[in-house]
């Protein structure tokens, strides 16, 4: 049975508008009646809302869903004015989270990555593929590739010793607008996998302000 009927005809404040069954009072004249409270007495109405969610979780999680659905693009719109007045504020609280949940991040990625492989598995297959094929093209043939293993091997050996997550990194990357990296021992470095994921494809900020300085690390080769 619905909580409210509807008769077509206007309240005595001229609504014409659905009513409740238990007070037969209008929905429009309540929601006037409540926005006025609400602006006299706005500490006392945020407590009463507070605590009524509280009583009824499921009823406040379906409004919100409700919500959202039928006013979508409002929603968004909303959110992202939100962000961008607020960027500093979300960064704060992103960093905070980050930084009191970081062993659980850490868990829900390797959980994700497994599943991921195994989804993936011919995706991924191929993009290791172009990476073998890109440090073999950055390789120059006097490049000492016992060095180059010594250091994949010390970067296994520091996560299994940490239990946390190390690549080798190219400091030039090998493949950048601006200039190409080699893959040879004095271009690599062990990271942790959280500090390559932020520094991903860019170069350095030394190396980016000094444009000379890249092309000598790129190209210069042992004495």
């Amino acid at each position: 049975m619905s909580a409210t009927y509807f008769t077509g005809k206007p309240c005595k404040r001229g609504h014409i508008a659905p009513r409740r069954n238990s007070t037969r009072a209008c929905l429009a004249c309540e929601k006037i009646i409540n926005q006025a409270y609400r602006a006299v007495k706005p500490e006392i109405y945020r407590v009463a809302s507070r605590q009524y969610r509280q009583r009824n979780p499921g009823w406040a999680t379906a409004c919100a869903k409700s919500y959202r659905a039928r006013n979508l693009e409002k929603v968004k719109a909303a959110r992202r004015i939100y962000c961008k007045n607020n960027r500093q504020k979300l960064r704060a609280t992103f960093a905070a989270w980050r930084e009191r949940n970081a062993e659980r991040r850490r868990a829900y990625r390797r959980t994700y990555w497994l599943s991921y492989k195994v989804r993936n598995a011919n995706k991924i297959a191929a993009i290791r593929r172009i990476l073998r094929a890109r440090r073999r093209a950055a390789m120059p043939s006097w490049a000492d590739q016992q060095q180059i293993s010594r250091i994949y091997e010390r970067a296994r050996l520091i996560t299994a010793s940490t239990n946390v997550v190390h690549h080798v990194d190219h400091i030039v990357p090998l493949c950048h607008p601006r200039v190409c990296g080699l893959h040879v021992p004095w271009n690599l470095q062990i990271i942790t996998a959280d500090e390559n994921q932020k520094k991903n494809n860019r170069l350095i900020e030394s190396l980016a302000l000094a444009p000379h300085s890249a092309p000598a690390l790129a190209m210069e080769a042992p004495a």
